[in-house]
């Protein structure tokens, strides 16, 4: 996932300074956030283990 952040701040998709997005490739967003959501998903598993509260994803399930 970082390097994929890494991609898109370099190609000027993510502003980080601005803390804004400007997908022009409206796939990549939606890679971006699918990725996102699997990585949230993994870590809720973790969490929901060790009796930890959950965190909501992109996708607010």
């Amino acid at each position: 996932m970082r390097g994929l952040y890494t991609e898109l701040v370099g190609s000027g998709e993510i502003d980080e300074a601005n803390c804004t997005c400007r997908f022009r490739n409206h796939s990549m967003y939606h890679d971006f956030e699918a990725k996102k959501q699997a990585i949230i998903d993994r870590l809720n598993v973790v969490l929901a283990d060790a009796n930890l509260p959950t965190i909501r994803g992109v996708f607010w399930r």
